[in-house]
């Protein structure tokens, strides 16, 4: 049911907003702090390794340091970059003047001609933190990331709603198919 405050019924409306002049992704306090938590306990588990660990012997201590240190750092670097984010507003990314935008950087929608999202290979931290990978038709690819932050189904009605009638037939059919295949497969 359509309401005035969701005219669109959209299913996320607490996580898209929608404004005369543009469409945002904004997290939720509570999918950041479960986020955040989550990885600071991680973190700390980690550092608790490092800590209590090494006193049981030499090849315990080798493998406490390795992996509790490992740990700590991946951990480590994973809590800053989303605190750092979160400390730049609650806005991930957005739609405006026919342009899909985040902090760093934004792209027409007629130079779209692939999207995906959620975990990707396509660099490093696209193992960690989920995205929106955009290939452009100058051969150049984009990362809008999300940082687990906001659920895939609040991205893909994102996308599908404000983004994809707008890019390039090619983009769209390509879109069509990539989700055939994800609806099969959750």
């Amino acid at each position: 049911m359509m309401t005035q405050e969701n005219p669109m019924n959209l299913k996320h409306d607490h996580i898209i907003k929608v404004k005369p002049d543009e469409v945002s992704v904004n997290y939720t306090r509570y999918s950041a702090g479960c986020t955040v938590t989550g990885i600071a306990f991680m973190a700390l588990v980690s550092l608790g390794i490092v800590v209590f660990i090494p006193g049981s012997g030499l090849s315990s201590a080798f493998f406490a340091y390795l992996i509790g240190g490992i740990g700590a750092l991946f951990f480590g670097i994973a809590l800053l970059r989303i605190v750092m984010t979160m400390m730049q507003g609650k806005t991930l990314m957005k739609v405006k003047d026919g342009k899909l935008v985040n902090r760093n950087q934004s792209i027409e929608f007629g130079k779209i001609k692939s999207l995906e999202y959620g975990w990707h290979n396509r660099k490093p931290s696209g193992r960690v933190f989920t995205s929106v990978v955009v290939d452009t038709t100058d051969d150049r690819t984009l990362f809008f990331t999300y940082y687990n932050i906001v659920s895939d189904h609040a991205i893909a009605e994102f996308l599908d709603t404000f983004v994809v009638p707008h890019i390039t037939p090619e983009g769209q059919e390509k879109w069509r198919v990539s989700k055939g295949v994800k609806g099969e497969s959750r």
